[in-house]
């Protein structure tokens, strides 16, 4: 992974991609830690490069626990500066909205039609084996949520 994510990240410097997002699903157990440990497999320790974004996914045994989520994105914001994207079901975005007022949504919207959702991200189905993300903006406005 690591691997990987450094390779992303040269594409970015080089000016041959704009974004780059590393998500950390959630797991039953201890938020700080689990930020901590997410940003340490990063190699992130201090504000977040232009390009450089980070998400959070809370749904399944996460969500036995809102603390779980409150206190991993807050930790993420204290060492990077940014809230972290929080990837959720639409059914939990009041929820997300309360525990973490200021970090940007990207809901998971299963059924019905794709609408306007006045969320940054939506991700949803549009046949089998793979989903799709739709950004609710224009070109600049993912230039801005990255940072640039």
């Amino acid at each position: 992974f690591r691997h990987r994510w450094n390779q992303l990240g040269d594409k970015i410097h080089g000016g041959s991609m704009k974004l780059r997002i590393a998500y950390h699903d959630l797991e039953p157990g201890d938020g700080k830690g689990q930020a901590k440990h997410f940003l340490d497999t990063l190699g992130i320790h201090g504000k977040l490069k232009p390009g450089t974004r980070l998400a959070l996914d809370w749904e399944g045994s996460a969500l036995q626990s809102p603390r779980r989520l409150h206190d991993a994105a807050k930790y993420i914001h204290q060492v990077t500066g940014t809230w972290p994207l929080v990837s959720t079901s639409a059914s939990n975005v009041p929820a997300v909205k309360h525990l973490v007022p200021h970090a940007p949504l990207w809901e998971a919207k299963w059924t019905g039609g794709l609408a306007e959702r006045g969320v940054p991200f939506v991700q949803y189905s549009d046949g089998p084996g793979y989903d799709h993300d739709v950004l609710n903006g224009d070109l600049r406005a993912l230039e801005k949520f990255a940072g640039w």
